[in-house]
């Protein structure tokens, strides 16, 4: 039986998502997000025309785009349970397992990114300018592609248009607070360090990864 049509845009009863991401539509309650995955692709900031055919939602080998807790080396972080979705969306037979509840959490003002590399994007035009990166002195005569000595942590936020712009560990303590972003260093190191070895195991080299973090109301960081 072949796979339902991709879906590029998603409705929820006729409704709109409050925010759209490259692939992600999300969806703002009165006390809960709910993020859906579609099916569009997206290289280097840029939605690609066609949709991925393998539906990413649904493909086994693809689910971990959708549902980080798929992943048996991490712990469970977002609600991937229908009957824990908003009572508006409990219905919608396109959701799972597309869908995560984030609960009534927002998501940190600087996104956080953690590259072990000097590779393409603002990284290498950081460096070629300045040796340089979100305000880390970075060794001379590195080419394209590099291992860095350590690993970096490079905090960066979004403008309105989506891309990313790197700043500084000062400029993203500022917007957080400096007890978030030490945890939040700490998590970032923790997940690539153990994500990036097991990549190499199966002979994968994780340059440059992002992860995004989310604040509870009483504090606690997922």
């Amino acid at each position: 039986m072949p796979l339902p049509a991709p879906i590029s845009s998603h409705t929820l009863a006729g409704r709109r998502p409050d925010r759209q991401g490259k692939v992600r539509d999300i969806y703002e309650f009165d006390d809960r997000v709910l993020i859906v995955a579609t099916d569009r692709i997206s290289a280097f900031d840029y939605v690609l025309g066609q949709a991925s055919p393998t539906r990413k939602g649904a493909h086994p080998d693809l689910v971990v785009l959708v549902r980080p807790d798929a992943i048996d080396r991490t712990e469970p972080c977002h609600a991937t349970d229908p009957s824990r979705y908003p009572p508006e969306a409990r219905g919608a037979a396109d959701l799972p397992p597309r869908a995560i509840d984030a609960g009534d959490a927002h998501r940190t003002a600087a996104d956080r990114m953690r590259r072990a590399r000097v590779s393409f994007g603002l990284g290498v035009e950081d460096y070629q300018a300045l040796a340089k990166s979100c305000g880390i002195g970075l060794p001379k005569n590195l080419r394209e592609s590099d291992r860095l000595p350590n690993p970096l942590f490079t905090p960066a936020t979004k403008a309105q248009s989506g891309h990313d712009i790197n700043i500084s560990e000062k400029e993203a303590a500022a917007l957080v607070g400096q007890a978030v972003l030490d945890r939040v260093r700490d998590l970032t190191l923790r997940l690539y360090a153990e994500g990036a070895a097991h990549a190499e195991s199966c002979a994968i080299i994780v340059a440059d990864t992002k992860f995004e973090f989310g604040l509870l109301p009483d504090g606690s960081i997922i």
